[in-house]
């Protein structure tokens, strides 16, 4: 699928979930470095990153960059994984040399979110973990 069917799915997908999504979780996020997630470029800075459900069932992870109030969509690519072994709840990223995308976030409850990188198989990478903390603000 060339890149812009992609994102016109994504973006499609998006919209028919956002008409049901019911709040699940909320957190936040101190993210050092610009990252891509779902086609757009985030800058660092402080996020909240929402984990929803669609009246569907579709989990939805939204994430929204505070300084700059840009926000995306992400759609996990398949049901989350549980994982007894931590309830740490992180944000992971893939990143190579051209940059780092959103690999998976877990949320304290053990769930596993798993999200294909645009970067992957570009050159030596490494993986970026960063906690999330529950946002108490909502």
């Amino acid at each position: 699928m060339n890149k812009t069917a992609l994102k016109i799915s994504v973006f499609a997908a998006a919209m028919l979930a956002s008409a049901g999504i019911l709040p699940a979780q909320t957190m936040k996020a101190e993210i050092p470095f610009s990252f891509e997630a779902s086609g757009a470029r985030m800058q660092a800075g402080t996020y909240s990153v929402g984990i929803d459900r669609s009246a569907a069932g579709q989990a939805v992870v939204r994430l929204l960059n505070w300084d700059t109030r840009k926000s995306v969509v992400a759609l996990p690519s398949a049901d989350p994984a549980r994982r007894a072994v931590s309830t740490s709840a992180v944000i992971t990223f893939l990143c190579t040399e051209a940059g780092c995308a959103l690999q998976q976030v877990r949320d304290s409850h053990a769930n596993v979110y798993r999200f294909h990188p645009a970067r992957a198989g570009h050159g030596d990478a490494r993986i970026a973990t960063v906690q999330l903390r529950t946002d108490r603000a909502d």
